[in-house]
């Protein structure tokens, strides 16, 4: 296993999503077929919108594969799908009772009876695999394995078996789902103040302050998402997909965060809006109550006060959302564009498989691990798309592997080591990650504390880099993040900020270096890269070092050490890794490594996992034999080098467990070791399962079966507990005098908890080797377990690339070489030179060495007079940090160059949303997502709106805070900071918060001293681009060439005099436009470039940068004319040449600099001091409001049409305002602990 074992006997049942959903395919162009990996899958909510966001008409076909260990939650979204394939063979739409049965915890009649009848349906199609596969649903729902296909026909039966229930059972079952969600309720839900809610809003999150807290109160109290009066009317009944889960105790078991109206964008339901989205009874205007059915919960009376409107209007577009997603899913379906997988199991073993099954013809059973933790089975890759000696039909590569929230369960260093592997070589090819970032004073170091070493130099060695990391710009908004982050109501949700990042291979940025790198594979000094692997190694398990640690160290590692992800067996696996991206002495490296780790053993009487990692570098093929016997102890003839124990714990030395407060005793990690008086060995690898071992009979070819208690820690069954340990040590000491354990993990934490209890080893249970009743040791290497893993497949690059050779010169793969911290210093390229060339002799004669840097990664270098050579790196270089060595008697060059960091003026700087090719006419925007932008909401800037209230401090933090201080102090600014003032300038224009507070719609970039004016932008619309939660300005960009302006002078004049807003831009800047234009185009277009006739083909991209020359090509021109640009008659002259575009704001990267200074400094932070628990955001943004219900005091700005009522203060702190006493007494049990 790679990930540690852990004792948690809390079960939560995640059935939905907890963020709003994002499309998979935004790093894509729209032609290209898309294999997406999502590991962590959850619910159907990023799979239904990317399909939204992906049109059909296109033909773009897409094949996912799913991967969740949770198989309820599979069984839920294949309930789904195939209700959504039958509406599509029917010609019909349900998605209104499809919604009831995914979100609602209350389920009315119709929707109890589909659900039961279509359980029963695939309870019917799914009793075997091949019965599934040639079924109605088998074409387009495909099993990964057969183990998937029955765990989910195990809940399908469930579900359908409610319909035939006996009223006696029929009570229980009601009994103990309504008993297990009030405990929960009463537990965990009301308690806090709860503003996770606010990230579905975006840029909008300071308005939904007053809905968010109450969707998730309501949802929990009434059982339908918002409390919807119309739902809960009809809703009577208990909902099979929210009864069954994997809880052991079979017992309702939902998470406490859920709330359906997470998964969705509400965004629209705060700001007015012309939204794709909006249903036909959905008002436009949050300030307007008209045309606003009455959908109020039955716990609120009277007049709907604001808050309650603005849920009910969230409820109302989320549903559409939904509607109109799932109709996306039948189109697509209907045109045969989809396939889905499903696998039900652990994610990184799933990956390790993935990886095997493509090295390995004929395919075998997974060499290494089990299907999923607490589990016998083994994991097998035997549905039909997978076996055979050929090539399977089911995808092992993919262009975009998605891995949720696996980085903060398993640790994000184990989910890149897994997946990446798994990663298609194109430029479009992208991992996304989510992780919780602690925010700090040094918040833009997290990565690199949870990659356990600096960010650049992992990101070398890894190969993949997170996008934000190279070029210092993201798509994606975090600004409601920061604000939410700071306005939590708990000490810990004002520490973790949520962030998504990408991640891509570098090199495949730039199609320059792509095609002139002489080698994938970096040189590494065989001892420094051995140093740099036992640093990482160190801090990886420093939690295990704390009795050699200063008592300041330890007070640090307490901090870390709760949230371990790591065994040796996930080391082993970045070893493995990294063995397959570095060029090397490989067995030096780790007989270096290995030296520097026995130095570091701890006493004998201390636990050691060395022979734990030994184990697992053979396994996983790091080294070529066992290295943990360096001595030579014999083992017996035959014998194998690893020996596999079964270990039976019985129950009653697990009940400590059973008996503790769980909040006290946490999810302390556990593992098995061999002791003695001379050693103690741990193996953190291990597959606890709750059950009964039993010994087959010889030659039955099983070494051993595990008969399953899945009531787990409810049941009765003792431990059973399967690991792996070196022979050797089976036989190094008398029998008597071997014990085989299970232990706590030792750490601070786990000391202070459990050594009372368990003593100062922290043994659960011990068993001498001799106890045949209690250890069990296989006969042989019998189980899958023991083959060693093959190396990681090595994924084709998109296209055959030769890298060019220069006559009388060799050019050296790329070298690293290391500063003295141990980091990455420099990337080293050395020409030689022929004897008798015409270079050689130029160098000997004294000739100066040229250099330039031509793109992020590469850099020309020639001697004067010759022909200069592009020098490729792997990574984005600083040519400006170089060193140069030459030496003219041996007729060679050195070129050292520092690897850019995102604030250079260098690397990606040069180029920050480069558009590549491929295949010919096939583009691609590397920096920026694409968009279906006819799909995104319109702003409607026309009517009386709020954007004054969140769109400038939206735009504005486009900044960060070392930007900010520069602009403020009036410095000078790069291109990119001047890029951003002159978007921001556009933004506020164009949504009428200028000087003129009036929408401008026509602009020009002005460069006096350069020419004068050189493009026109014509901005019809602004729009709210959901998945980036931001917005973009929908426009037509007409560049002023020379035949432009000679054709349309009087034109062009009108336009001038009727008003246009002029962006003065200096010379950098417009060159950094015109570079950037073309990414614009790109991303939104529909149409397709000539294949003959594109100027790119030619010119490349910007065709041009020249006074009156156009950057974009001509393929674009009259294309994709929006309504709202086709109504301004002025613009009409102008239709058939311009080409549209899509801007959006270019956000600082929280990960890489602070952006946290803008919302602090914010007027609502009284006095940039400090948040304080009486001041908590929620509080400060809610002012002029009654505290419990929302209602909106005399005198506020709020809504249009709402009633306002007095309001009168707390007496004793002054500051919470209520509408009435029983408002009050209501809100006491919250406001008790800021009431000062």
């Amino acid at each position: 296993m790679l990930h540690p074992a852990y004792i948690n006997l809390t079960y939560y049942f995640h059935a939905t999503s907890t963020t709003p959903a994002t499309c998979l395919t935004q790093d894509i162009p729209p032609e290209q077929p898309a294999n997406i990996l999502l590991l962590s899958c959850g619910d159907p909510g990023n799979i239904l919108f990317t399909l939204y966001n992906s049109d059909p008409d296109c033909g773009r076909v897409v094949d996912f594969t799913c991967c969740e260990i949770e198989p309820a939650v599979l069984a839920r979204n294949v309930l789904l799908y195939s209700l959504l394939i039958d509406d599509c063979k029917a010609n019909q739409d349900n998605s209104l009772l499809y919604w009831n049965i995914l979100y609602n915890l209350l389920l009315d009649t119709d929707s109890l009876q589909l659900l039961q009848q279509q359980s029963k349906k695939l309870v019917d199609a799914s009793l075997d695999e091949p019965t599934w596969r040639d079924g109605e649903y088998g074409g387009i729902l495909r099993m990964v394995s057969r183990d998937t296909l029955q765990q989910l026909r195990g809940f399908w039966q469930k579900y359908a078996d409610t319909l035939d229930y006996t009223e006696d059972q029929l009570k229980a079952y009601e009994g103990m789902y309504k008993e297990g969600w009030d405990r929960i309720r009463r537990n965990h839900v009301g308690t806090t103040r709860v503003t996770s809610g606010c990230r579905t809003a975006g840029p909008l999150w300071m308005e939904s302050t007053r809905a968010a807290d109450m969707s998730l109160k309501r949802y929990w109290t009434s059982g339908v998402a918002g409390g919807n009066e119309t739902d809960l009317l009809v809703a009577k009944h208990v909902n099979p997909a929210f009864a069954f889960s994997s809880s052991p105790h079979g017992a309702f078991s939902l998470h406490y965060g859920s709330d359906p109206l997470l998964g969705f964008h509400s965004v629209t339901s705060y700001t007015n809006v012309v939204s794709p989205l909006s249903s036909p009874d959905e008002p436009s205007s949050p300030a307007s109550t008209s045309s606003i059915p009455s959908l109020l919960s039955p716990i609120s009376s009277g007049a709907p006060n604001l808050r309650e409107l603005q849920l009910i209007k969230v409820v109302s577009s989320a549903k559409s959302q939904f509607s109109s997603w799932c109709d996306s899913f039948k189109r697509h379906y209907a045109a045969n564009l989809i396939t889905l997988r499903f696998f039900c199991g652990a994610a990184l073993n799933f990956c390790l498989a993935l990886q095997e099954r493509s090295c390995i013809n004929p395919p075998r059973d997974f060499s290494y691990g089990f299907n999923q933790p607490w589990r016998a089975t083994l994991l097998k890759l035997d549905g039909s798309d997978y076996q055979g000696p050929s090539p399977p039909n089911a995808p092992l590569a993919f262009d975009v592997i998605d891995t949720g929230h696996l980085s903060d369960q398993m640790g994000l260093l184990s989910a890149i080591v897994c997946a990446g592997p798994l990663l298609t070589k194109k430029p479009s090819s992208v991992i996304y990650t989510e992780s919780m970032i602690y925010s700090s004073e040094e918040e833009t170091s997290e990565l690199s504390k949870i990659l356990f070493g600096d960010l650049t130099t992992m990101t070398i060695l890894l190969n993949i880099a997170p996008l934000g990391h190279l070029t210092a710009i993201a798509s994606q908004a975090t600004f409601h993040e920061v604000g939410i982050l700071l306005g939590g109501s708990s000490a810990s949700s004002r520490e973790l900020l949520h962030t998504r990042i990408p991640w891509k291979e570098p090199i495949l940025g730039d199609s320059l270096a792509s095609r002139s790198l002489v080698s994938p594979k970096c040189i590494f000094n065989e001892l420094e890269l051995a140093a740099l692997l036992f640093g990482i190694y160190m801090r990886m398990f420093i939690y295990e070092m704390t009795t050699q640690l200063s008592p300041l160290e330890n007070g640090a590692v307490k901090s870390i050490s709760s949230h371990n992800h790591h065994t040796r067996a996930s080391f082993a696996a970045f070893l493995r890794h990294i063995k397959a991206r570095t060029s090397v002495n490989w067995p030096k490296v780790m007989e270096a490594l290995i030296t520097k780790i026995d130095s570091q053993n701890p006493p004998t009487a201390e636990p050691s996992g060395t022979q734990d990692l030994y184990l697992h570098c053979q396994i996983f093929g790091v080294t070529d034999k066992f290295c943990g016997n360096p001595t030579g102890l014999p083992i017996p003839p035959g014998a194998s080098e690893f020996t596999c124990l079964v270990l039976t714990v019985p129950r009653k030395h697990l009940t400590l467990f059973t008996r503790m407060n769980r909040r006290d005793m946490g999810t302390p990690p556990f593992c098995a070791s061999v002791r003695s008086p001379k050693f103690h060995h741990t193996f953190s690898s291990i597959q606890p399962v709750f059950g009964k071992l039993v010994i087959p009979p010889d030659g039955s070819g099983e070494p051993f079966i595990i008969q399953e208690d899945l009531r787990g820690w409810t049941g009765i069954s003792d431990m059973i507990i399967p690991f792996w340990v070196p022979t050797f040590l089976l036989h190094c000491e008398p029998v008597s005098e071997l014990g085989i354990c299970l232990e706590i993990v030792h750490s601070p934490q786990t000391s202070a908890i459990f050594s009372a209890a368990l003593g100062q080893n922290l043994t659960i249970f011990d068993a001498s080797l001799a106890d045949s009743t209690h250890v069990y040791i296989c006969p042989a290497r019998g189980d899958t377990m023991a083959r060693v893993i093959p190396p990681e497949p090595s994924q084709p690059m998109e296209e055959t690339v030769t890298p060019p050779s220069y006559a009388g010169v060799k050019i050296s793969p790329v070298s690293v070489t290391f500063s003295s911290s141990g980091e990455i210093d420099k990337l080293k390229i050395r020409l030689d030179y022929h004897n008798g060339g015409y270079e050689h002799a130029a160098l000997k004669l004294g000739s100066s060495v040229d250099i330039k840097q031509d793109s992020p990664c590469t850099v020309l270098l020639g001697i004067s007079g010759c022909a200069k050579h592009r020098l490729a790196f792997p990574y984005p270089v600083n040519s400006l940090m170089q060193v140069l060595r030459v030496s003219r008697k041996s007729a060679w060059i050195e070129l050292l160059v520092n690897p850019s960091v995102a604030t250079d003026i260098a690397g990606f700087s040069l180029n920050m949303i480069p558009v590549l090719v491929s295949h010919g006419t096939n583009y691609l925007v590397w920096n920026m997502p694409y968009i279906q932008i006819d799909s995104l909401p319109i702003i409607d800037t026309s009517r009386p709106n709020n954007m004054d209230k969140w769109l400038s401090q939206h735009i504005g933090s486009m900044w960060s805070d070392r930007e900010r201080k520069i602009r403020n102090d009036g410095e000078h600014m790069d291109v990119k900071m001047e890029l951003k003032e002159s978007i921001q300038t556009i933004f506020l224009h164009a949504a009428g918060l200028g000087a003129s507070s009036r929408p401008e719609r026509v602009f020009s970039l002005c460069a006096p001293e350069h020419g004068g004016n050189h493009m026109l932008i014509f901005v019809p619309s602004l729009r709210l681009d959901l998945s980036s939660q931001t917005t973009v300005i929908d426009a037509y960009v007409l560049p002023l060439t020379d035949a432009m302006v000679a054709i349309y002078p009087r034109t062009i004049a009108r336009l001038h005099r009727d008003g246009i807003v002029n962006i003065r831009v200096g010379e950098g800047e417009l060159a950094g436009w015109k570079d950037m234009i073309p990414s614009l185009a790109e991303r939104c277009r529909t149409w397709k470039h000539d294949p003959v006739e594109c100027e790119y083909l030619v010119s490349g991209i910007p065709v041009s940068i020249a006074m009156g020359r156009s950057p974009l090509c001509s393929c674009g021109k009259g294309q994709q004319i929006s309504e709202q640009f086709a109504k301004i008659k002025e613009w009409e002259p102008f239709r058939k040449h311009v080409t549209r575009i899509a801007l959006s704001p270019l956000f600082a990267v929280s990960y890489i600099e602070r952006t946290t200074g803008m919302v602090k400094d914010m007027k609502f932070f009284l006095d940039t001091q400090e948040l304080t628990t009486k001041e908590s955001f929620s509080n400060l943004v809610q002012d002029n409001v009654c505290q419990n219900c929302g209602a909106e005091g005399k005198g506020s700005t709020g809504s249009v049409g709402v009633a306002q009522v007095q309001l009168t203060r707390c007496n004793r702190c002054r500051t919470a305002m209520y509408c009435s006493q029983a408002c009050q007494k209501q809100d006491w049990k919250k406001h008790r602990a800021e009431c000062q």
